[in-house]
C-alpha cells in the first residue's frame, strides 16, 4: 500500500503526545505525582486535533478505494472496534476490581459503552479518554453521507478553487 509516510510519522507523535498529556498533567489533576509540574506535557492536548486534521486529509484515500457504503463502515469498523473492546473491557475490569473512586460505571453503562454511541444514549464513558471516538464517527458518518449523495467532488472544488 502507497502510504504518505510524513503522515504516519505525524500520528505517532500525536499519539505520544495524546499518551504524555493523560500521564503527566490529567493524571496529576486526577490523582498527583510525586515529581514536579514542570514535566506536564499540557501540549500533548492538541495532538487530538492534529488526529482530525490529519483524517481530514485522508478520508479522501479511503473513499478512492471503496465502492460502497457498507464496505466504508466495515473498513472503519474492523479497524477501531477490536482495540476498543479490549481497552474498554479491560478498563472496566481493572476499575471494578480495584474499586477506583469516581470511575466506576456499571455492567449496562458498559454494554453500551460498546458501541461507542453511548453519548447519544447520554450514558457514561468507561473512560473518557475514548471521548473522541464518537466524534470520530460523526465525521465518518458525515462523510459517508457526501460520499452517497455525490457530493465530495464539491468539498474537492471547494479545498481546491475556493468558494464563490
Amino acid at each position: 500500500m502507497n502510504r504518505l509516510l510524513f503522515l504516519d510519522a505525524l500520528r505517532g507523535i500525536a499519539a505520544l503526545s495524546v499518551a504524555l498529556f493523560h500521564y503527566t498533567s490529567v493524571y496529576r489533576s486526577l490523582y498527583g505525582h510525586s515529581f514536579s509540574p514542570a514535566f506536564d506535557f499540557d501540549y500533548g492536548l492538541f495532538g487530538v486535533e492534529l488526529f482530525f486534521m490529519i483524517s481530514g486529509f485522508v478520508i479522501f484515500f479511503s473513499f478512492d478505494r471503496i465502492k460502497s457504503g457498507s464496505e466504508f463502515l466495515f473498513n472503519r469498523g474492523i479497524r477501531l472496534y477490536p482495540t476498543y473492546w479490549f481497552s474498554m473491557i479491560t478498563t472496566f475490569v481493572v476499575v471494578q476490581t480495584f474499586s477506583l473512586p469516581g470511575l466506576e460505571t456499571t455492567f449496562t453503562d458498559m454494554l453500551v459503552n460498546l458501541t461507542m454511541f453511548q453519548k447519544l444514549a447520554r450514558v457514561p464513558d468507561v473512560d473518557g479518554v475514548y471521548w473522541s471516538l464518537f466524534s470520530e464517527w460523526m465525521f465518518y458518518l458525515m462523510m459517508l453521507g457526501l460520499f452517497m449523495t455525490n457530493n465530495l467532488k464539491r468539498i474537492l472544488w471547494v479545498v481546491r478553487y475556493g468558494c464563490c
